[in-house]
């Protein structure tokens, strides 16, 4: 992140903090909701068919929410940018693109760590 930030000569303040700490929260909640979907689908008698495509129905099942949750915290960003002026610029930046993260982040990681506890790989 330090070297994005070099790279294109901007400021790391508080507004691209509280940009940061929001998309890690978006993304720890979203990685809770994706685990608890795994885990009802496991336990769920009607639910036939192998690891592998339980864990893609559940994937599947949050998808929506996902790409919901991304475009309206992106309407608000875009927003911010527009009327919040130079202050917030940095935070709309960043923030935008810690979307990008956030959007794999809850999925991917959720999805391997279920595949090893389910499976005892390492």
């Amino acid at each position: 992140i330090l070297g994005i930030f070099s790279i294109f000569n901007l400021t790391f303040d508080l507004s691209v903090l509280a940009a940061l700490l929001a998309v890690v929260g978006y993304s720890l909640n979203d990685s809770i909701v994706v685990s608890d979907r795994i885990r009802e689908n496991f336990l769920d008698e009607n639910k036939k068919g192998s690891s592998e495509v339980l864990l893609n129905d559940s994937l599947n099942q949050v998808f929506a929410r996902t790409i919901i949750t991304s475009f309206t915290t992106l309407l608000v960003l875009i927003a911010l940018l527009i009327a919040g002026g130079e202050a917030l610029k940095n935070c709309c930046w960043c923030g935008s693109r810690f979307l990008f993260f956030y959007i794999y982040s809850g999925k991917g990681f959720t999805l391997n760590w279920s595949f090893k506890k389910r499976y005892g790989e390492t």
